[in-house]
């Protein structure tokens, strides 16, 4: 297995890219999908299809989906919340362990 990733600036091509790759390694008879966590949607727009968060097959050997990042990061951050409760050993809320693991940054890294 392979991972490209394709980063940058908005309005660069991020998204027409990652769409080309995945079609040149298809037609090379590789099984792709291509993934993406922009909020805009542009993964279905450069399809003029809908996408959502399970892969769907778009062409032969290309499946493609979109990854909510807050719902994602919801899911994953209640755990976190819960561990950091345990750790703090007081009987914290969800609020309080939200607060203490909003560090700069976090936005970029979903």
């Amino acid at each position: 297995m392979r991972v490209l990733l394709h980063t940058g600036k908005g309005g660069v091509g991020k998204t027409t890219l990652a769409l080309a790759s995945a079609l040149a390694a298809a037609r090379h008879g590789h099984r792709v999908c291509v993934l993406s966590t922009d909020p805009a949607h542009s993964l279905a727009d450069a399809l003029a299809s809908p996408v959502g968060p399970n892969a769907r097959r778009v062409t032969p050997g290309v499946w493609a989906r979109e990854i909510r990042a807050q719902v994602e990061l919801d899911r994953g951050w209640q755990s976190v919340q819960a561990w950091l409760r345990e750790l703090l050993r007081e009987e914290a809320d969800a609020l309080v362990a939200e607060e203490l693991l909003a560090f700069p940054g976090i936005e970029e890294l979903v």
